[in-house]
């Protein structure tokens, strides 16, 4: 992510009571703030690879907000596709 998701930008955080999603990225204010929230309970039995991937994923939503202001935790369009690609690379 090349420095841009620092720790005054992105929180990432275990949360004990999202039940429905493995991970979600939310966005703060009118700053460039992001929190990444992962489900413990939906994680905690899971490889290290799942959960390194569940956590890649919202980084590259976190990515998208912090260095173009995306905050459409739905956009999985070519600029976050291109990005996954560079990850795995």
């Amino acid at each position: 992510f090349r420095e841009t998701l620092t720790s005054n930008a992105v929180v990432v955080e275990w949360s004990s009571r999202m039940t429905l999603c493995a991970g979600q990225c939310s966005y703060r204010g009118k700053g460039s703030m992001c929190r990444v929230a992962l489900s413990e309970p939906l994680l905690k039995f899971r490889s290290s690879t799942e959960v390194k991937e569940t956590l890649l994923h919202e980084m590259i939503h976190a990515w998208q907000f912090v260095t173009a202001g995306n905050r459409d935790r739905e956009d999985h369009g070519s600029i976050f596709c291109n990005k996954m690609r560079e990850i795995n690379a």
